[in-house]
């Protein structure tokens, strides 16, 4: 177990070596970039569009930027780990060590590039705001947790398909796309109609952005329904993911 914790941990400090590997400043540019992201959607919403807040006392950007950055930890994670298996088929075909290893580091690297974006927000934002209480704060990790443990769960399950249905990437790629329209990271969930709110809902990942709107806009614990919710259906699609890929795995080496 140990052995497979470290593979993990080594995977996934070389694919964020990887996505710097050509740059001057290397790791920096996890700070730069959501930095320079911050100041253009500032401009854009508040000095050009001038787009008013969900409230007098509380302004678009924030309420934008609390759901945005969590959304494309669990966008890159998914689309990511889904091409993990076959990415890193030369390894699989040469090596006989845990396939697992290779979505799950996938997700760890993409949360650890986007938790730097997220994480400096925060801090501006709580300087600037207000830091909720202690125990929301520590809430934080808890959704963060669950966050991850989700798209590790989905990833788990696309990559394993995607061995003998390439096609996976690219349909998740666009589903992914279709679904960040669904989510409630532009608006409140109160500016969707009856009729539909319900289809929104039921997608976990709304409910970990709401969950960690209500924390950090809001100063709320999340409703006792939101975290539950977030959990079994994590846990559900990681049993599910795992179960699928120990099956189909087997293949992966005559396949790749």
């Amino acid at each position: 177990m140990n052995h497979t914790f470290r593979l993990i941990f080594h995977i996934a400090v070389r694919d964020i070596k990887e996505r710097y590997a050509a740059s001057s400043v290397g790791v920096l540019w996890s700070f730069i970039y959501p930095i320079f992201f911050i100041i253009i959607y500032w401009f854009v919403f508040s000095k050009i569009m001038h787009v008013k807040g969900i409230s007098p006392d509380i302004p678009f950007l924030p309420f934008l930027l609390s759901g945005l950055f969590p959304w494309f930890a669990i966008q890159e994670g998914i689309i990511k780990g889904t091409s993990s298996i076959i990415e890193r088929g030369y390894i699989i075909k040469k090596m006989p060590i845990p396939n697992e290893i290779f979505p799950i580091a996938s997700n760890i690297s993409a949360f650890f590039h986007h938790s730097i974006g997220f994480s400096m927000f925060l801090i501006i934002y709580f300087i600037n705001y207000g830091f909720p209480s202690f125990i929301n704060i520590l809430t934080l990790p808890a959704l963060a947790f669950m966050q991850i443990i989700f798209s590790i769960g989905c990833s788990l399950l696309l990559s394993s398909i995607t061995v003998y249905f390439r096609d996976i990437v690219q349909i998740i790629t666009i589903a992914l796309q279709g679904i960040f329209f669904l989510v409630p990271i532009f608006y409140p969930l109160s500016a969707i109609p009856d009729k539909f709110r319900l289809i929104v809902q039921i997608n976990p990942i709304t409910n970990l952005v709401e969950g960690y709107r209500s924390i950090i806009i809001f100063n709320k614990m999340p409703d006792l329904f939101t975290m539950l919710y977030c959990a079994v259906i994590s846990i559900i699609v990681t049993v599910i993911g795992y179960v699928i890929f120990s099956r189909l795995k087997h293949g992966f080496a005559d396949t790749l």
